[in-house]
């Protein structure tokens, strides 16, 4: 009778697993395998080994040498650095302005009234999906017909031949154009940071408070002696997972460099082309797709977050235990 209640709760549990070995497991392995192939998605896959990770480490070396544009080797890397231009903003500004939040809302002397609506309201931009956060913004930034050069400049009309000139196309210089997506990136999520901040704070023991209070510590020193240092896990949780999602991005620069709008292209769209985009270009975006290179992209992908995660884990661990 406890063999056949045994294999009863087997047959209840074996759907999860048979899910997660077909849509889970197997494409994390097949993955790997096109990654030692070369294939167009069409003919038997063409085994050749390492081939395409050595073209991505040979890339390094170029890329050191000089190299600095998309149409020649190192392109892989210009991607990888064109990712962390654009996250590196996002998540200082997403962390300074969910930290100033959270202090506020949870701050017990100010006593904020509707703290529950504001909360609602910044976490609203994380349910709208990045494609259409990022067609807005194309919407807002059309270089002749947005909405933020009107405001700014004033109608068309009122320059010589009735448009506005290049130089107010915010998106035509490349840095910018790195900086407009870290903006967009900030605000769609602050404020998932912030209520993760938010909770950590709530979780933090009151005693510790009324004891600072006691002592005459300042709400500096209370910040910076009691708030920050056992806030650390919640930092920690928010900039692993932020650094996953960064170094995925996709939708936006998607958005952008597709657009017809504002016109991003040229250098402006080698700037914006990220590692999932130049992985997505790789199998879907020519006319001789390679997917047995897309699929090393992304195996390397998954390596430098992997790689990038454990540094700041390790960093994170020696602050905590006062060895730095």
């Amino acid at each position: 009778m406890k063999m056949q209640k045994k294999y009863i709760g087997l047959l209840f549990i074996l759907p999860f697993f048979i899910f997660y070995i077909t849509f889970n497991l197997y494409p994390v392995f097949y993955t790997f395998f096109l990654s030692l192939t070369k294939w167009d998605g069409f003919a038997d896959p063409e085994f050749i080994g390492f081939h395409h990770y050595a073209r991505i480490f040979t890339e390094l070396g170029t890329r050191f040498a000089g190299a600095d544009k998309l149409d020649v080797p190192g392109e892989f890397w210009l991607a990888f650095i064109n990712t962390w231009r654009i996250w590196l903003p996002n998540i200082i500004m997403q962390l300074v302005i969910a930290l100033f939040l959270g202090v506020i809302f949870t701050n017990t002397r100010l006593k904020m009234r509707g703290v529950s609506f504001f909360r609602a309201i910044f976490y609203f931009p994380n349910l709208v999906t990045a494609a259409s956060v990022g067609i807005l913004a194309l919407v807002l930034l059309d270089w002749q017909h947005g909405a933020i050069n009107q405001i700014i400049h004033g109608p068309a009309a009122n320059f010589p031949g009735g448009s506005y000139p290049p130089e107010l196309n915010i998106l035509v210089n490349p840095m910018r154009a790195q900086m407009v997506v870290s903006i967009i990136q900030t605000w769609q999520w602050f404020g998932v940071s912030m209520i993760l901040l938010m909770a950590g704070m709530q979780g933090i023991p009151k005693t510790y408070y009324e004891a600072a209070d006691l002592d005459g510590a300042s709400a500096t020193q209370t910040f910076f002696k009691i708030t920050l240092p056992l806030l650390m896990p919640v930092f920690t949780f928010v900039i692993v997972t932020s650094l996953i999602g960064g170094m995925q991005i996709f939708d936006i620069p998607f958005v952008f460099t597709t657009g017809t709008m504002v016109g991003v292209g040229g250098e402006t769209g080698k700037a914006l082309t990220t590692m999932v985009l130049y992985m997505y270009r790789q199998a879907f975006g020519l006319t001789n797709p390679n997917f047995g290179y897309a699929a090393a992209i992304s195996y390397m992908l998954f390596v430098l977050i992997g790689i990038f995660s454990i540094i700041y884990l390790k960093m994170i661990t020696r602050v905590s235990r006062g060895e730095a």
